[in-house]
């Protein structure tokens, strides 16, 4: 007779002689107690860790909170370590982390002028314990997007300013002119939300006359100079170029008997950016 190991599981332990299973070599009267076998519980030890909560987005240089619950399936005191990590650097590190069933952990860092990957990891050196039955839901991770600042500085941003008039009016006539005002907004990048700026003009008229009285006599006359200055503003979008045109109204001029000249001056400002141009009629 011989003994033969036939099964060997984590659950139990089997010894089968002289059976069917493993080839009769004897005549037995009975073989039913040719086989023996024993349970043993076996304690299966495995840590894991889930994200719960961590923001999608966020802009740079603000704080950001992730937090994660750890979880051991054994019931039992384990200490063990705890890294967490943002872009592949260690912010946040437990090398006594002890944990019975679960508990929770959280780290808060400020966001970087990228997106934010993070993972954290429990017993990432497989040594404590060094038998886990699974590694791979040792480690979690997720992902925040940096929010482009909506009040940045525009360094690539453009003004450009232009005048468009009629090349002469009758005496007394009143005079429509427009202002063209051309800007380059960047775009957000992609994910980014949309933004505007504000925009501002001011548009002044000088050299323009009117005569006011004339003498039939000996042809002396009054000459009053009349001008407009208006102030105007507007949001332009961060659509890359973009055009807006504004119309402006100069009220007749004319001096008595002779053709004259005036002067339409527009100036436009936006951010850090100055653009102006004028015009002599």
């Amino acid at each position: 007779m011989f003994w033969h190991p036939f099964n060997q599981a984590k659950d139990g332990l089997t010894g089968i002689i002289n059976r069917d299973e493993i080839g009769k070599v004897h005549q037995e009267t009975t073989y039913a107690d040719n086989i023996v076998s024993a349970e043993t519980v076996v304690e299966l030890q495995d840590l894991s860790v889930q994200i719960l909560d961590y923001p999608q987005e966020a802009y740079a240089g603000n704080p950001v909170t992730v937090k994660a619950k750890v979880f051991n399936s054994t019931g039992k005191m384990v200490v063990t370590k705890l890294v967490w990590k943002v872009n592949g650097s260690v912010i946040k590190e437990i090398p006594n982390f002890d944990i019975i069933s679960e508990y929770e952990s959280a780290v808060t860092f400020n966001m970087p002028n990228s997106t934010a990957n993070v993972t954290v990891e429990v017993n990432p050196d497989h040594n404590a314990p060094p038998d886990e039955a699974s590694w791979e839901n040792n480690i979690d991770s997720c992902s925040i997007s940096r929010l482009a600042e909506p009040n940045a500085p525009f360094e690539d941003s453009c003004l450009e300013v232009g005048i468009q008039a009629p090349a002469s009016v009758d005496y007394w006539k009143n005079i429509d002119f427009t202002v063209v005002v051309k800007t380059f907004v960047p775009p957000p990048p992609p994910g980014g939300y949309h933004y505007t700026v504000p925009v501002s003009l001011d548009v002044n008229t000088s050299g323009g006359y009117v005569t006011t009285l004339y003498n039939t006599v000996d042809g002396s006359m009054n000459n009053v100079e009349n001008t407009i200055s208006e102030h105007r503003s507007y949001a332009a979008p961060s659509v890359g170029w973009s055009t807006v045109t504004l119309s402006f109204t100069q009220p007749g001029l004319g001096i008595k008997g002779q053709e004259h000249h005036f002067t339409i001056e527009a100036m436009a400002r936006m951010e850090d950016k100055t653009a102006g141009t004028l015009k002599r009629f």
